[in-house]
């Protein structure tokens, strides 16, 4: 045979084997020959289900939650068709998770990676973009859904007037639970971000830093495209505790106070943490004792992102880590203003006296490291007591030897435009 009859057999072969598997049929996944599972590698430490595989995951608007591999959890997707054949280059858009109690954000993408030749891909870093809350998430494969896991999820957009935002109705709602334990009417898990049993400092932390979220939500399907008085032992042994303490400046020097009738002196509450365990905080809890009748606290700015407060004291949280600038993190920046003509006053920073966390009647802040699932101690690790400090104002029978800031009406209105 010669080369050019060869040349012309193998021209026409080639383009036969072409043409075959232009015809072939795509593979299509199948539920009975495919297979989803859910690994859980951590237990609850805190006082909710202790002991049993921790099973939650923090979704959020905008994938900004945990991942499944934060919660401490994995979960593994095998593809095939009817044949039992592995479905390999399944694109990770056309996998994802979904379930009836959860608002899915439209943006959100898919799994770890597509399928490889064996079919397999992951949920692992992942994160969900979502709202809502649910028990159950089904595995969608190319459009199909192959199986379910027993995988819960909760998140600040539970409540609302949208649940894929955290807006105002949300903070609203979680104001209403915030400091609930298990056991309590209030409580709920959907609420509990860190799922020890209390929803507290540490929850309004994560709440804060998600507050403002929202998308736009996915049409036609539910699936999630998938996208953080106490004992002396709550304190390292060998570090200095944090401070906080109300002062007449914002560098935290002056503490002491000349406040006379109708003339407005300013005030700043002062987190110091050098020293300390912490390296910034994202949340604070205190009270102002001993404010007299006489005296208004008027706060021109609470320096939070979000500030749940009453008589009883206040709760205050950021959405980003703060951190110290010349020794001090401010809280509150405000003025006290006297009706009546007032004696001798010791103002001294305590707990609330209703503290989200009864295990924390102290002054308490929470770290920028708010723990992951896996840590074995949530309720304590996340939180820190600190030192209240006290102020005088219009001592006796010396005066403040330096003069305090005074403030005229009109630059007080100003303040508060």
């Amino acid at each position: 045979m010669s080369r050019h009859t060869q040349g012309a057999i193998h021209f026409f072969l080639a383009i036969l084997l072409a043409l075959a598997a232009r015809s072939a049929p795509a593979q299509t996944v199948c539920p009975e020959f495919s297979e989803v599972s859910v690994r859980f590698n951590c237990r609850f430490a805190g006082q909710y289900r202790t002991g049993q595989p921790y099973d939650f995951v923090t979704a959020t608007p905008a994938g900004t939650g945990e991942s499944f591999a934060d919660a401490g959890m994995s979960i593994e997707v095998v593809a095939r068709d009817c044949q039992g054949a592995a479905v390999a280059g399944i694109p990770a858009a056309s996998i994802v998770l979904r379930s009836n109690g959860l608002c899915v954000c439209a943006d959100g993408q898919g799994a770890d990676g597509p399928t490889s030749s064996t079919g397999r891909t992951t949920f692992r870093q992942a994160r969900l973009h979502a709202g809502g809350a649910a028990a159950t998430l089904e595995v969608v494969v190319d459009g199909v859904v192959i199986g379910d896991v027993a995988v819960n999820v909760n998140g600040p957009a539970w409540k609302g007037s949208a649940w894929c935002a955290v807006d105002t109705d949300t903070k609203a709602y979680f104001a209403g639970v915030f400091g609930s334990e298990l056991g309590n009417l209030g409580y709920g898990i959907e609420s509990d971000f860190n799922e020890d049993g209390y929803i507290d400092l540490t929850d309004l932390a994560l709440f804060a830093r998600h507050l403002g979220e929202g998308c736009t939500p996915q049409t036609g399907v539910a699936a999630a495209g998938v996208r953080d008085g106490a004992p002396a032992s709550h304190s390292s042994s060998g570090v200095e505790p944090p401070r906080i303490g109300i002062f007449f400046d914002s560098l935290g020097t002056l503490d002491c106070a000349e406040l006379a009738v109708d003339e407005p002196v300013e005030y700043w509450i002062l987190a110091f943490v050098e020293g300390s365990a912490l390296d910034g905080i994202t949340a604070a809890e205190f009270r102002v004792d001993g404010l007299p009748p006489s005296v208004t606290s008027l706060e021109s700015r609470r320096l939070a992102d979000v500030g749940l407060g009453a008589i009883d004291g206040s709760s205050l949280a950021w959405s980003a880590c703060q951190r110290a600038e010349n020794g001090v993190i401010p809280l509150v920046r405000g003025f006290l203003v006297a009706s009546e003509p007032l004696p001798a006053t010791a103002l001294r920073v305590t707990g609330r006296i209703r503290p989200s966390n009864d295990l924390f009647g102290c002054p308490l802040l929470t770290r920028c490291d708010i723990p992951s699932a896996c840590d074995p101690d949530p309720v304590n690790s996340s939180k820190a007591c600190a030192v209240g400090l006290t102020a005088l104002v219009n001592p006796e029978p010396n005066p403040c030897t330096t003069a305090t800031a005074r403030r005229t009406w009109s630059q007080v209105k100003k303040l508060f435009r």
